[in-house]
């Protein structure tokens, strides 16, 4: 069975009475898992994506942490442009994201990064918290800038952030808006084994 992740939207603005005769509520729609991918854990993570192609349209990006089409455990995020009037499948996503070594678990966490560079797309940060490029279980991760399209690979990020030996950088990363006030938007990282000694 492929792994899903079910959506509702405005779910939560309805009142109970509402909900018990409408088996189908407004805004609900599945996005499903690529085929063969019961072990990818589509729907890991899930977050709003701002507006990445710049059609004043909310996406939603959706991280599969373990997906092995390319190495076990590799990871891929998927992006879905808006609107979302129905089912979709994983497979027919407007933009994917994959790593390209085992155990990276890219898309473990993903989230909107904001406009970091003020063109007017909204862009996208992915966390890949055991890749060990800057040294066992380091991780990283990447900043996409929007628009996005067609299927992509961890290589081709516009920036790339690397942890240290056991950090686990990238474990859950966010947008933190514009700290400094130059019209930019800025990023958190979380890297939760960081230790002041080293190590985990």
């Amino acid at each position: 069975m492929r792994s899903s992740l079910l959506l509702v939207g405005l779910l939560l603005l309805l009142p109970c009475s509402m909900l018990l005769a409408q088996p189908n509520p407004p805004g609900r729609f599945t996005l499903t898992g690529e085929t063969g991918g019961q072990g990818d854990f589509f729907g890991w993570s899930v977050a709003p994506a701002g507006d990445v192609n710049g059609d004043q349209v909310p996406d939603l990006i959706v991280g599969a942490p373990t997906y092995d089409g390319v190495a076990g455990f590799a990871g891929k995020a998927y992006l879905f442009y808006g609107p979302i009037t129905g089912d979709r499948s994983a497979a027919n996503a407007d933009a994917t994201i994959r790593a390209q070594t085992f155990g990276d678990n890219l898309g473990i966490s993903v989230a909107a990064a904001g406009d970091v560079d003020n063109d007017g797309f909204d862009d996208l940060i992915i966390g890949a918290r055991s890749n060990d490029g800057p040294g066992i279980q380091a991780g990283r991760a990447y900043l996409f800038r929007g628009p996005l399209s067609g299927n992509l690979t961890d290589a081709q990020a516009h920036a790339t952030f690397s942890g240290s030996e056991f950090e686990e950088l990238g474990f859950s990363v966010a947008s933190a808006g514009d700290l400094n006030d130059d019209g930019f938007s800025d990023l958190v990282l979380g890297a939760y084994r960081w230790s002041a000694a080293g190590g985990p």
